[in-house]
């Protein structure tokens, strides 16, 4: 068996020491039945202790309140029974501003289709302008016919020049041709004899010339 040998004195210090840390303390849960008890207790005594001054303004609100919305009742019939006409007006005016601004919603896609088509024709016509003017300036343009004058008149020129040239040619050539015939007509004569013969020669030249 096991024998103590600590002084009883001793172990009832340690005892006391170690008592207040060996206490459990059970926290408040606000789940738990009995504290969910007391809240409910305490709450149910101030709505006991608020509710008759709470309950009398209450039902002067009310009261208020229902009086408010009487007036509003009897004001929003006298306003309907003076302006019914009015409103019937209003309804009919509505209607036709709704009916005008389709009309408008339709002639503005009218109106912005045309705006499109109108800048196409007026692109066209501009470039047809230009064809037009570039056309134009070809036309007037009288530099080719100028050059085609000059030309000509190089080549009238040229012509004459080629025809004094070709009649130049042919006078000097008629002139070595009638040089040419007298020396021939010297040999003639030295080959035939009587004035008959010279007669005959000089007559036959004058045929040649």
């Amino acid at each position: 068996m096991l024998q103590n040998n600590i002084d009883p004195t001793v172990w009832q210090l340690e005892v006391e020491r170690v008592v207040p840390k060996l206490k459990v303390t059970i926290p408040s849960d606000a789940k738990e039945w009995r504290t969910h008890l007391s809240q409910t207790r305490q709450y149910r005594q101030v709505i006991e202790n608020q509710f008759p001054a709470a309950k009398a303004q209450l039902d002067k609100l009310s009261r208020e309140l229902s009086g408010a919305l009487e007036r509003i009742r009897s004001k929003e019939n006298f306003i309907n029974t003076q302006f019914d006409h009015r409103a019937l007006d209003y309804r009919q005016q509505q209607e036709e501003l709704s009916t005008v601004q389709n009309q408008y919603t339709e002639l503005n896609e009218v109106v912005m289709n045309y705006q499109i088509e109108l800048k196409n024709v007026a692109e066209e016509l501009e470039i047809v302008k230009n064809e037009m003017e570039e056309r134009s300036s070809t036309v007037t343009d009288t530099a080719p016919i100028v050059k085609m004058k000059e030309a000509f008149k190089k080549i009238r020129g040229d012509t004459r020049q080629l025809e004094v040239r070709i009649g130049v040619v042919s006078h000097t050539l008629m002139q070595a041709k009638l040089r040419q015939r007298p020396q021939e007509t010297d040999k003639k004569q030295g080959a035939y004899s009587g004035g008959g013969g010279d007669e005959h020669s000089e007559g036959e030249y004058d045929m040649q010339l």
